[in-house]
């Protein structure tokens, strides 16, 4: 089979995918119908029989949103059917987001955005943003109100928080720029976070398309995030004139993480991107400084088709005297991807400490469970040997490596009753001073509102866990 039509096809297999998995963790799986290229997606699984373990004629959904009620005291209000010159009242909302959040950051408040195609690259300090709603009455169903920022430049949104609460993004579709040449977008990224506390919650993420590197979602300077209940791929899902849209980035990553950031990841869906030029793809890369929590997740390296690619589930970093302080791994699934001269699941330079249990680490095209080293590296090809690895600096025990039985690989990451991912995670709260309160710290809080139980006893459909004798692996709770 040719690469570019292995390529075809990922990219056809991704946007059925990405329509399945937003639609059990925001409630819907329409993409917008864009004028820059992006699709939409018209097999609604609304009608659903026998397809998958739940019945989604009885819509779940996780016991909470974080957008609080919306009220003209606490917010600004934006909707494709006002207008900039009136007062972003929920009466008379603003038309763009920006101006929106320009209000916003005057008067201490939220921007709430109705449904609609925001064409706009949007800088927020210090603002929180809700979407997923009806203009007029302002009632919110994030998934039937799909509300997406489509990048103008090279990000679609840029946050910046400077003060001690956590800024929130909540219920949008969100696409990076995208590229017409080899300069105009040289970078390209859904999300760009830097300074503060941030939660992306209930989002569907792109990274754009741009000639050199296109990511979901970019932390850099000395942060944290929590990322809950998102899908997250590094480039944006489109097909746009053949080859042309093929061709680049080099490089694509679904989150990537710079200088000190503390990353918290819950219930998500990270995949990195397909592209005939790239020569890497990550599904999250750690760069020096970076510390990683993830919990119940689903991570993809990719497939990059460039001459002598390389793919990696989670690569963790360090240079010189700084490396990556610790990074803990509990109840994933993680798949290598398909690079073509090497695919590995977890790729560690310079790891201080780390805790790597109950994960299904699982690749079709894997030549390494696990690689280590600065110069001399230590590739694992067999989850005994890994299970038995230790260099005093990591905790290791209890993964498997085993197809997981999705109910369609190419379009649903629900289990099916036959997968081994069932009954083999361990509960990631109740057992968290012996999994990783020593390393992470303590989580009984999260930005002074949240209990980060909340986060975890729930799996991606809303469900709560577990069912049967165990947690199960990856972001889904089987249920007969």
């Amino acid at each position: 089979m040719s690469t570019l039509k292995i390529v075809f096809q990922y990219v056809l297999v991704l946007l059925v995918a990405f329509g399945a998995i937003y639609h059990v963790a925001c409630g819907d799986d329409d993409d917008p119908s864009t004028g820059s290229g992006q699709a939409d997606d018209a097999d609604d699984d609304l009608n659903d029989d026998a397809d998958d373990d739940v019945d989604d004629d009885e819509e779940s959904s996780t016991p909470y949103e974080f957008a609080p009620p919306p009220s003209d005291e606490i917010g600004v209000f934006v909707a494709k059917t006002g207008s900039d010159e009136n007062p972003g009242t929920m009466e008379q909302p603003k038309l763009t987001i920006s101006i929106g959040v320009e209000l916003a950051e005057q008067d201490g408040k939220s921007v709430f955005v109705a449904q609609g195609e925001y064409n706009e690259s949007v800088a927020v300090q210090d603002v929180s943003l809700f979407g997923g709603y009806e203009a007029g009455n302002w009632q919110r169903n994030i998934g039937e109100n799909t509300t997406s920022i489509i990048a103008t430049g090279e990000s679609a949104t840029e946050m910046d928080g400077r003060n001690s609460n956590a800024i929130i993004i909540e219920g949008f579709y969100i696409y990076g720029g995208e590229t017409s040449g080899h300069s105009d977008i040289q970078h390209s990224s859904g999300i760009d976070l830097n300074n503060g506390s941030f939660i992306v919650s209930q989002c569907k993420i792109y990274g754009g398309r741009a000639w050199e590197t296109s990511r979901g979602i970019v932390c850099s300077s000395s942060s944290s995030i929590i990322i809950f209940n998102s899908v997250i791929l590094g480039l944006n899902p489109v097909i746009e004139n053949g080859e042309k849209s093929l061709s680049y980035p080099q490089e694509t990553e679904a989150v990537c993480t710079y200088g000190g950031y503390s990353i918290k990841i819950v219930n998500s869906i990270l995949m990195g991107g397909n592209s005939i030029s790239a020569t890497q793809s990550n599904g999250i890369s750690l760069v020096a400084g970076s510390t990683l929590l993830a919990i119940n997740n689903y991570i993809f390296g990719g497939y990059p088709m460039g001459a002598g690619s390389k793919s990696c589930g989670i690569v963790a970093k360090g240079y010189g005297k700084d490396p990556v302080p610790n990074m803990v791994l509990i109840n994933n699934t993680i798949d290598g991807g398909y690079g073509l001269r090497r695919s590995i699941a977890l790729s560690i330079i310079m790891l201080n400490e780390g805790l790597i249990k109950y994960n299904n680490l699982w690749g079709n095209h894997q030549d390494c469970i696990f690689q280590a080293g600065v110069y001399a590296f230590t590739c694992l090809q067999s989850i005994a040997e890994f299970n038995e690895f230790d260099n005093g600096s990591f905790s290791i025990a209890d993964n498997i490596s085993s197809d997981p039985d999705f109910i369609d690989p190419n379009s649903d990451w629900r289990l099916l009753p036959t997968s081994l991912n069932i009954d083999a995670g361990i509960d990631a709260w109740a057992d968290r001073e012996d999994l990783y309160g020593n390393i992470i710290g303590d989580f009984d809080y999260f930005c002074g509102r949240y209990h980060f139980d909340e986060f975890i006893q729930y799996d991606f459909e809303g469900d709560p866990r577990p069912y049967g004798a165990g947690w199960d692996i990856g972001p889904d709770e089987w249920r007969p």
